[in-house]
């Protein structure tokens, strides 16, 4: 990232379209995830076609990404996808910043967006060790509703549509 990202720049939430928008995904998507011991690559790789790549049970994928708009030019700053079954009940939401680029609310507004963009009730899932974004969470109205080894399981508690 170039240090125009350290500024506080116009920020625009755009789909990702063709191959071209598909590769700015993949490669914001590696930025922002960075070499995570905790995750190998063929994990990655899985969760990237499970995600991303129309699987089995999966309907519909809508992948983001986050430019910043400010400096010489566009910079893809970070992703979001909304993923929803065929049962079309829930959708799972997920993304990212890249690191030199958090504690700006960009990721504030980026799970807004995808709360707001998602067909069904957003659920997601967050690493216990992940405080930081497991309290934007809870600040955005997702509740704990289930948990796993190293995960929680979060579903927006209010959201249009709902019977709460």
């Amino acid at each position: 990232m170039s240090p125009r990202s350290k500024m506080f720049p116009i920020v625009s939430i755009k789909p990702v379209t063709g191959e071209a928008g598909a590769m700015v995904l993949r490669r914001v998507y590696n930025a922002a995830m960075g070499p995570d011991e905790k995750v190998s690559a063929e994990a990655q790789k899985a969760w990237w076609e499970d995600i991303v790549l129309l699987s089995p049970g999966v309907e519909q994928t809508d992948a983001y990404v986050i430019w910043s708009e400010a400096g010489e030019g566009p910079e893809a700053i970070g992703y979001g996808l909304i993923v929803t079954g065929a049962e079309r009940e829930h959708s799972r939401v997920s993304g990212a910043i890249v690191p030199e680029c958090r504690g700006h609310g960009w990721g504030r507004a980026l799970f807004s967006f995808l709360a707001a963009a998602a067909p069904a009730r957003p659920w997601l899932s967050v690493r216990r060790d992940n405080l930081t974004a497991f309290n934007l969470y809870l600040k955005l109205g997702y509740v704990v509703v289930d948990a796993e080894e190293d995960t929680w399981i979060m579903e927006k508690y209010m959201w249009r549509g709902s019977a709460q």
